[in-house]
């Protein structure tokens, strides 16, 4: 009896891990901007039983927002390329984060260190 409680909860687990992600995006993404105008429509015609359903998508909405806003934005940083007198990094940090961690990385070997260079390119394209 134990394993057949044991299966079922395993089961209702994963089939939560699988549907809420899904219920949350189409809240966030396609029904969102539906939601308040639901509301407003289902308190003028005083249908009940669909407020409770649009609140209770309102709330997911609103929650699914301050996870999202919560969130720290992943930060990326690829070197393309480092030679003797250039490095090429593409990086969603600061300039100054940038350089840092480029410096970590990949050392000049000299006295001066990696910084960023605003002047354009040989052929003229800007930086």
């Amino acid at each position: 009896m134990r394993d057949m409680v044991a299966e079922a909860n395993a089961a209702d687990t994963q089939y939560f891990r699988t549907v809420l992600p899904v219920v949350l995006d189409y809240v966030d993404h396609i029904a969102a901007a539906d939601l308040d105008r639901l509301k407003r429509i289902a308190e003028h015609d005083k249908a009940m039983h669909e407020l409770a359903v649009i609140q209770a998508l309102i709330v997911a909405r609103d929650a699914a927002q301050r996870v999202a806003e919560a969130a720290p934005v992943p930060q990326t940083f690829t070197v393309t390329a480092a030679g003797l007198c250039a490095a090429v990094v593409c990086t969603s940090l600061t300039n100054d984060e940038a350089a840092g961690r480029l410096n970590t990385a990949h050392p000049t070997g000299i006295t001066s260190r990696w910084e960023l260079a605003d002047k354009p390119f040989p052929n003229g394209e800007p930086n």
